[in-house]
């Protein structure tokens, strides 16, 4: 987490930089998963967005990976609607 922060503000200071999804960025525990799903303290989606929409003026491509699609599958969030709060 401390390592989006510190990407964040780097685009933000500087005008020349820019940023792109290249699949698989979303936090995919859910609820069939080995992992914890209840050790997430924010849903993967609204991660995604804090972290993207102050700076989705510099977004340059976003695509989808196989852990997004799961997500869509067992949790309904869909990354198209994603694209719209953040790109």
């Amino acid at each position: 987490m401390w390592y989006s922060f510190r990407i964040n503000i780097h685009i933000k200071k500087n005008d020349n930089v820019f940023w792109s999804l290249d699949g698989d960025c979303l936090e995919n525990v859910t609820a069939d998963c080995v992992a914890d799903p209840y050790s997430q303290v924010m849903l993967p989606h609204e991660y995604l967005i804090s972290m993207l929409k102050p700076i989705k003026h510099r977004a340059t491509y976003s695509i989808m990976g196989n852990h997004v699609n799961r997500t869509r599958i067992h949790t309904n969030i869909d990354k198209d609607e994603l694209d719209k709060e953040i790109i």
